[in-house]
């Protein structure tokens, strides 16, 4: 990010884009274990943070929720649903097939795994949704 500011000596900069992307770099790189880059990943993400913007009548008034599927609003969020799920099946994929690496290299993908085999292993297993609920948490 510095160097960008450096190397745009007297144009304009936009330290707010910058900056939130530099966030969701930092969130991904310990959160999941590598930062993305893909165009797919920022819709996927700019998606999601526009469904869960939208005011949804069905949360406040159930009798209402009819108006959120005419709306349009309970398919996106199914789509995106589905869409971040495939993701994050995909990035738990690819913790387990990867090589053991040192406890220094792990990030929060890989000690949630270690958790899930450590509670398999004491009789009382936690379910791969588990997992992804959890990775949800962090703000991705």
């Amino acid at each position: 990010m510095i160097d960008v500011i450096g190397k745009s000596c007297g144009s304009e900069v936009d330290l707010s884009n910058m900056l939130v992307s530099l966030t969701k770099d930092v969130v991904c790189r310990i959160a999941l274990g590598q930062k993305y880059y893909e165009d797919w990943f920022k819709d996927l993400m700019k998606e999601l943070m526009d469904v869960l913007g939208v005011f949804s009548v069905g949360n406040y008034v159930p009798s209402l929720s009819w108006i959120d599927r005419l709306s349009g609003l309970e398919g996106r969020a199914y789509k995106v649903a589905k869409q971040l799920d495939a993701f994050l099946e995909g990035v738990v994929k690819q913790h387990e097939n990867k090589s053991n690496e040192s406890v220094r290299n792990q990030d929060v993908v890989d000690i949630l795994l270690e958790t899930q085999r450590e509670q398999a292993n004491a009789g009382t297993p936690s379910h791969r949704d588990t997992v992804k609920a959890l990775m949800q948490a962090n703000p991705v």
